[in-house]
C-alpha cells in the first residue's frame, strides 16, 4: 500500500482526534467533551474509510454514530442535575440577596468550595467519593 498525502492527512487527523478524545475520557470532568470530539470526528473516519475503500468499516458507521450520540447526550445532561429541596431554598435565598446572575455564581462558588453540600440530586453516573 502506497501512502499519498491525502491518506496521510486523514490518518493524522483520525489519530489526533482519537488521542484527544481518549485523554478527555479519562477524567470525569472532561468526559463529555471526549464524546463530543469523537462524535464530531466521525466524518473524518468515514472519509478515510471511503478513501481506502474499507467498506466493512464504513458500514459500521451508523452504529458508531448512534453509540457516540447516545453517550454524548447522556453525559451532557449530567451537568444540569436538578436541585434538591435544600438546594432550591439556598438558591432562592442567594438570588434574592444578590440578584439572578450573581446569586447563581455565589451559589455554585459556595458549592465548589464545599461551604454548602447536598444541593443537587445524585446522578446515576455520579461516582461515590
Amino acid at each position: 500500500m502506497i501512502l499519498d498525502p491525502v491518506g496521510i492527512v486523514l490518518q493524522i487527523a483520525t489519530i489526533g482526534c482519537s488521542l484527544v478524545s481518549t485523554k478527555l475520557l479519562t477524567k470525569r470532568t472532561t468526559e463529555r467533551w471526549g464524546y463530543l470530539i469523537m462524535f464530531l470526528s466521525l466524518p473524518v473516519w468515514m472519509a478515510l474509510e471511503v478513501y481506502y475503500a474499507e467498506w466493512v468499516y464504513f458500514c459500521l458507521n451508523p452504529l458508531y454514530v448512534y453509540l457516540y450520540y447516545k453517550a454524548f447526550k447522556e453525559h451532557w445532561k449530567e451537568t444540569n442535575m436538578p436541585l434538591t429541596r435544600k438546594g432550591k431554598k439556598i438558591m432562592a435565598a442567594m438570588v434574592g440577596e444578590y440578584g439572578p446572575e450573581k446569586g447563581k455564581k455565589v451559589f455554585y462558588a459556595s458549592q465548589n468550595k464545599g461551604t454548602i453540600e447536598d444541593t443537587h440530586k445524585k446522578s446515576r453516573y455520579q461516582r461515590s467519593k
